[in-house]
Parts: structure tokens; sequence; C-alpha cells
């Protein structure tokens, strides 16, 4: 593609062509044209580089008109305040999720290096974005989890550009920022220079003096490395390794078994913030490595054979070695009534948000906790096991009359599943399909009513358990996908009276009161009233920061878009918890438009 300047020196021969007057045939009326040309050009771009940066790299050709133009430091202090006033118009407002800022950021980063290798302008743009991400408190997360993607999601991704250089609009689809695990795999964005002085690298055949409107304290930049640039802007360093750490040691507790991205990422960042401040990380890491050697050998002297190699946590790959042994482990303990049981064993002061949850267990599970913890009581003396069993994964099949269902969950899940089993506490004396209450699941599990609750919504996501309509309280196992609900027999412990949710009843026309039992339901109340705190943040936020007024349409849009774990209401609910703070004096509503109440 030939240069902007080419392309005016051809105009200007075409243009002298046709020109009657020989005096405007003068060298200095045709330097005088095109420095107008190169004006206009430059106006031209300046007003679409926010787009230029959006549609980045297919928009190269758009730079380079904007690289040839954009040469004076007017021009250059132009460039930067337009672009800094379309950032706050186009980017950086409420309605742009932290997800489409960080990758705007990302191409900006790399467009404005294409365009000034300095990173002046850059460093001219970006404060305002900075300061606006810092208030995000998602942002760290967002850029955590785009380091450590699977390299599933990253080859996904890949497929669809040409090469990790070549990041597109289209990889923007995913719901993770897997842009920057591609270009932790681009050894570009790795390389460092290895001289002290750059101005002493005389191999680099693409070195430029430093830009005139460069400021005193200018250092030059080693290369574009836009995942340093994206981790320094997040603020402190101790805010970043705490939610690194946290993030990390999900993916180990997890069913993953490659963990070479989590030591990739890790390595990258022992070089930037130093091999202690992520010293718990690399104890995190040994411990699953080490548990795996240590639950092989734990499994193996129960089973009276020799050790055999360590087995892979989760399930395996097809390619891992392991994969015989382990599964020949879970056979051998089935073929002895064991439950096939691993365990990883942690270093506790090194592993973050570990709270001890205790809950009953199905027996067989306590069974096989106690034999583990003998073994490695004879492996391991003076130490001593204490189990998280909230931490817990389990595989669960269930045989129902007109299907199989098997199901990877937490434990606290499995333990609520097996407590429906027919004669599990020695008080069922029904016909029909198991049912138990909230309340009689808590007593009897001696678990908190929270996770009860999480663990009853989650079976009946899978269609196992379900709801009475006559009680919503209660929850029974559906043997069959037809089976019909009605009012079970109930034992007369848990024939208490029910409660109505209000003194007055069902109103006439409207819907149907909710039942619930006295004292069941205090940790949905209470997780239903921070609901409802966080959205009236929300609501009192945009309202005071956004638009003064609103429609019922405009917020439910906007609390969708900005509320990161989803905003689970309909409409109509919106407009009844608005109806509320109306009659509370708190907002007023004038032609369809909520507004907050002056005080």
């Amino acid at each position: 593609m030939p240069s902007l300047r080419v392309v005016l020196d051809v105009l200007t021969e075409q243009a002298l062509q046709i020109l009657p007057n020989p005096e405007q045939k003068h060298i200095s009326f045709q330097n005088q044209w095109k420095e107008v040309a190169i004006g206009h050009i430059a106006a031209l771009r300046i007003s679409e580089l926010f787009d230029i940066v959006l549609q980045w790299p297919a928009s190269k050709g758009a730079l380079d008109d904007l690289k040839a133009s954009v040469t004076t430091p007017e021009r250059r202090r132009q460039l930067t305040d337009y672009f800094s006033a379309a950032l706050q118009k186009r980017l950086l407002h409420p309605a742009r999720s932290t997800l489409d800022i960080l990758r705007v950021y990302i191409s900006m980063i790399r467009t404005f290096h294409a365009l000034d290798h300095s990173k002046v302008l850059l460093s001219r743009v970006v404060p305002s974005l900075q300061l606006y991400l810092i208030q995000r408190e998602d942002a760290v997360r967002i850029v955590v989890t785009g380091l450590l993607a699977s390299p599933e999601e990253v080859e996904e991704a890949q497929k669809r550009t040409s090469s990790p250089k070549e990041l597109g609009s289209e990889t923007g689809r995913s719901g993770k920022l897997v842009e920057l695990a591609m270009l932790l795999n681009d050894p570009d964005q790795q390389r460092r220079v290895e001289v002290d002085d750059e101005d002493l690298d005389w191999d680099d055949m693409k070195w430029v003096p430093d830009p005139v409107d460069a400021g005193v304290n200018y250092k030059r930049p080693r290369s574009e490395d836009v995942i340093g640039t994206v981790i320094s802007t997040l603020g402190a360093e101790d805010v970043f390794i705490k939610e690194f750490q946290t993030i990390i040691a999900d993916n180990l507790l997890s069913t993953q078994t490659n963990f070479t991205q989590e030591q990739r990422v890790l390595d990258l960042l022992k070089k930037r913030f130093g091999e202690s401040a992520l010293q718990n990380c690399e104890v995190m890491i040994k411990d699953i490595f080490d548990s795996r050697k240590v639950d092989t050998m734990i499994r193996m002297v129960e089973l009276g054979k020799p050790a055999l190699a360590p087995r892979v946590f989760g399930t395996p790959a097809p390619t891992t070695s392991h994969v015989d042994a382990g599964q020949q482990l879970d056979m051998d303990e089935e073929e002895q009534g064991l439950l096939p049981y691993q365990a990883r064993i942690l270093s506790r002061l090194y592993w973050p948000n570990i709270v001890q949850e205790t809950f009953t267990l199905p027996r067989p599970v306590v069974e096989q906790q106690a034999r583990y913890g003998r073994g490695y009581e004879c492996l391991k003396s003076a130490r001593k096991l204490t189990w998280l069993h909230q931490l817990g994964q389990a595989t669960v099949e269930l045989e129902l009359e007109d299907r199989t269902v098997n199901v990877e969950c937490r434990t606290f899940e499995a333990a609520v599943i097996y407590a429906f089993e027919d004669g599990d506490d020695g008080k069922e004396d029904h016909s029909g399909p198991a049912h138990r209450t909230v309340q009689e699941l808590h007593e009897h599990l001696q678990m908190d009513e929270e996770l009860v609750l999480q663990a009853l919504e989650f079976w009946e996501s899978q269609q196992v358990l379900a709801r009475y309509p006559h009680d919503q309280d209660m929850f029974v196992v559906l043997e069959r996908r037809d089976q019909p609900l009605g009012r079970p027999e109930l034992h007369p412990a848990a024939s208490a009276p029910a409660v109505m949710q209000d003194d007055h009843g069902a109103q006439p026309g409207g819907k149907p009161t909710a039942l619930k039992r006295a004292g069941t339901t205090s940790a949905m109340d209470a997780k239903e009233n921070e609901r409802r705190a966080m959205y009236w943040q929300f609501i009192v936020g945009m309202l005071t920061n956004s638009m003064p007024n609103a429609q019922l349409g405009q917020l439910a849009m906007m609390m969708r878009m900005l509320i990161t774990d989803g905003f689970s209401w309909s409409d109509q609910d919106l407009q009844e918890f608005l109806a509320e703070k109306v009659e509370l004096g708190e907002l007023e509503v004038a032609g369809g438009k909520y507004k907050l109440v002056k005080k």
C-alpha cells in the first residue's frame, strides 16, 4: 500500500498538468498544497481515532495515514485532546461493562504503540481511563481470569484470528478477556533489551530519537508489553496479588488437571512483583503436586499394593500417564466395597479464605475419611488432617424410577440429596416419594440454612427435587418426570402449621400469597434483604451520577448491564420495589419517570 506522501506526490503531478498558470506550478505552491492536504487528512483521521482503535488491526491503513500526518507537537496535542474527550463520551460511563473497557484499553495500547513507539501519546490519554478502571471492583478479577484462561479457550479464540498479534473484534465475543492469555503466548510481548542503555543497542534497526514533546523524566519503553501495562493500571500490587491468589486457589481446587497456564502466569508475575510476594502461590501449587503423591501412597497401602505413579485429581486428560493408575485405584476400591476417595492436603497458612464449615456427611464418606486420616498419620507422624467439607466435590449417581442421573456436585449438595434416602434417619413412615423440609434438613445435617437452600436449589435445577405447590418449604424427590405433586402425608413432627407471609392473605385478583414455615427462611430473608439493599445502591448511584430521572425500562436495562452477578428481577419486580420506595418517600414519580426526593 503506497504511503500518504507518495499518494500526495502523484496527485500533485496530476494537478500540475491541468493548471494553466505557470506561477502556480512553483515548488513553493506545491509544498503548500501538500501541507494543506496533510492537515485535512490529519483532522479527519484524528476524528476517527476512537473507531480506529475499536477496529484494530483491520484499521492499520488509517493508522498509517495518521502516523504520516501527525508530525508536529500541535497536531499531537490536538490528537490527545480529541481522543480524551472521545474516551469520556463513548467509553467511560456506566453503560459500558468492565470487560468492554479492558478490551478497548488493550486495543488502545496496541494502536498507540503502532502510532508512537515512545508511548508519550498513550501516557497523555490513559490517566482518565486508569482512574475509572480503579473504581471498577471487578477489573482485577477480569484481568486475572483472562490471564488464566484455559488452553481450550485460547485455541478457540485463536481460530478467529490469524495470529496473536491480530486480535480483532471477534475475539471480544468471548465472556473472558482471552486476549491476555493469547498475548502471554506471544514471544514479542516478553522480549526485553539486554543492554542497560538502549541508546547503545546498535542492532536495533527500529531506533528513533526521543519525541520533542517528551517529559523531563521520560524513559523509553522497552517493548509494547500490553500485559504489564494493564497490570500496572490496576493500582496497588497487593490488591492484584490477593485477587490472583484467590482465583488460582479456586482453579487448583477444581477438577482441572493441567496447571501449566497457572505456572506460566505465576512466573510472569514473579518477574514483575518479586518471588517473595508470590510465595503463597508457589506453596499452593506445590501442595497439589505433593498431594498426588501422598494420595497414591495412602490408597495403595490401604489396598495392600505397592505404590504406583501419583494420580491426577479430577477428570484426567486422555494423554496423561496417570489415567490408568487412577482408574485402577477406583476399581480396586469398589471391588473391596470401599468408596473411591481422593484428598488434597493443603498447607492451611498459605491458602486464602479457608473457613471450616461443619455438617454431617454420609456415613460411607465418614468411614472413608477415618481410614484416610489413619493412613496419613502413619505416613506423616505427628500430623493430623482437618477436613474442609465445604471445599469437597463428589460424583453422585441417582437411580430413579424412569432415569439415572449422574451429577458432579459439591460435598454439601451430595450430603443434602443423600438425606432424602428412605430410612436414613429412622423417621420415615410414609409411602411414596421421599420428602424433606428445610428445617428437617437443617437439624438432621447440622448444616447452615444458607447451604441447605443452595443445595436444594441445585437439585431442583437438576429436576431431581421439586417443591410441593401447597408448601413451598417442602421438597420431594421426582422419581418420575411426570410425577404429580399432591399434598404429602406429613410426619407429626413435620406438620407444624404454616405461617402466611402477610396477615391479610391473597388479595383479590392478585397473585396467591406464598407460604413459608416459621423459622426456616431466615437465611433466604437475609439474602433477599442484602440483594434489595445492593439494588437500591445501584439505583441511587444512577439517579445521582448518570441521570436525574429515568423510566422503569431505563433503570432495568442499566442494572442488567452493570450488575456483574446478574439482575434476577423482572420489570414487574423492579416496579413493585420502586413503588415501595415511593411510599417510603425516598423516590417520587412524575410522567412515568423516577427521581430521588431532595432532602
